[in-house]
């Protein structure tokens, strides 16, 4: 909870002002680089990844059980 507290306050204000700059330009692609230069994307990947880490950890600890 404390890390989405965090998150929503370190990126809510770019995000904002960057849809405020631009408000009549159309979506355009971005590439992969582009992609992993902004923060909160790199954020989701890494608590994706935290997520699969977890679930294989608990899912050995408890086949090491039986």
């Amino acid at each position: 909870m404390g890390l989405l507290i965090v998150t929503l306050r370190t990126c809510t204000a770019p995000l904002t002002a960057v849809a405020e700059a631009e408000p009549t330009a159309q979506a355009t692609p971005h590439s992969l680089t582009q992609l992993l230069k902004q923060r909160y994307v790199v954020l989701i990947f890494l608590v994706q990844m935290l997520l699969i880490l977890v679930y294989y950890f608990v899912d050995f600890t408890f086949y090491t059980q039986t």
